[in-house]
């Protein structure tokens, strides 16, 4: 009985457990540095919200997502206002579907070589301080965060259940058998604007599209490729996200 006890004292006090991420129902950040930067002075702002009703629960779902930019977000100050401006939506839509949301910020570097290091750096630190389901555990980012999974998806699937890149676009360069043949074990979901200003992404989507046919055809297997084209602009349709994170997750909201 008293080990009973012990062990449901240590589920209860989970929550309090965690090293970063340890404050729930409101916006908070701290800042993580990687020994892979030489550089001692630098390191990245991770923002997150923790619903109140996951305060106490382990194997909660999780979704990272990178925030879209451009010239703006060239600075740390510019990439964190552009995190801010994401979070109040996203927030809504954690709190609906009860998962788990982490909002990193490119800290002035945008979505390039770094991405795939770091975003691996962070998952395994998410996975590790919150004890979040690794089953239950997406990658979703817009325009310019999309961009960085169409460029680091293939080398992440270990860390992710699914990816949900928006109004982005795979360059034709990068659409080759040895980067698609990962979505044979993944579930990747790219939602794409019919409107989008950037025409070229629905161009990159339908070759994306063509050479993942190919592949199937080739392999005589279905991947995990799915491209829903949407009559808007290059926001994301928030209805469209919220029914494919919540299909993801398997929740019921």
């Amino acid at each position: 009985m008293r080990s009973l006890i012990l062990f449901l004292l240590l589920i209860s006090n989970f929550a309090f457990s965690a090293e970063f991420f340890t404050k729930t129902a409101e916006l908070a950040s701290f800042q993580l540095s990687l020994p892979r930067y030489q550089n001692p002075d630098f390191s990245y702002d991770i923002f997150y919200y923790i619903p109140a009703s996951l305060e106490k629960t382990q194997n909660a779902p999780a979704l990272i997502f990178m925030h879209g930019g451009g010239d703006s977000t060239l600075t740390r100050e510019g990439a964190i206002k552009t995190v801010q401006r994401y979070a109040p939506d996203l927030i809504s839509l954690a709190e609906e579907l009860k998962f788990i949301l982490v909002l990193p910020s490119s800290n002035g570097l945008n979505w390039g070589g770094h991405t795939r290091g770091f975003i691996r750096d962070l998952a395994k630190l998410v996975r590790k301080d919150l004890k979040v389901d690794p089953n239950n555990f997406g990658l979703a980012g817009h325009s310019m965060g999309g961009m960085g999974i169409t460029r680091s998806a293939q080398w992440l699937t270990e860390q992710f259940s699914f990816f949900l890149p928006l109004a982005a676009g795979m360059d034709p360069l990068g659409a080759t058998e040895e980067n698609l043949v990962s979505n044979f074990n993944t579930v990747y979901e790219h939602q794409q604007g019919l409107k989008d200003d950037f025409q070229i992404f629905i161009e990159r989507c339908q070759n994306q599209e063509k050479v993942m046919k190919e592949l199937e055809d080739k392999y005589h297997l279905t991947s995990g490729l799915i491209i829903k084209y949407y009559d808007g602009p290059h926001n994301y349709d928030r209805p469209l996200v919220k029914d494919s994170v919540r299909k993801q997750h398997r929740l019921r909201a």
